[in-house]
């Protein structure tokens, strides 16, 4: 984990009624990339329609990141 996001971690857990702003510009491929592993397995499919197990799919993953990040 970059420093920058343990600081925001220790910061989340140390005052979890503080509103974080603009944490956008902290995400990048490797942080998404990475983060795949740590989904619920029991989720529903959120927002945009999308289940776990479409997500984890490597060839959703990359457009995702390329499209987003």
């Amino acid at each position: 984990m970059k420093t920058e996001l343990s600081a925001i971690a220790y910061k989340a857990a140390s005052h979890p009624k503080h509103r974080f702003q603009n944490l956008y510009g902290q995400l990048d491929s490797d942080l998404l990339y990475q983060s795949r592993g740590q989904l619920n397995k029991q989720a529903a499919a959120g927002i945009d329609g999308v289940s776990i197990p479409k997500y984890r799919s490597e060839s959703y993953t990359t457009y995702k990141i390329r499209h987003t990040v």
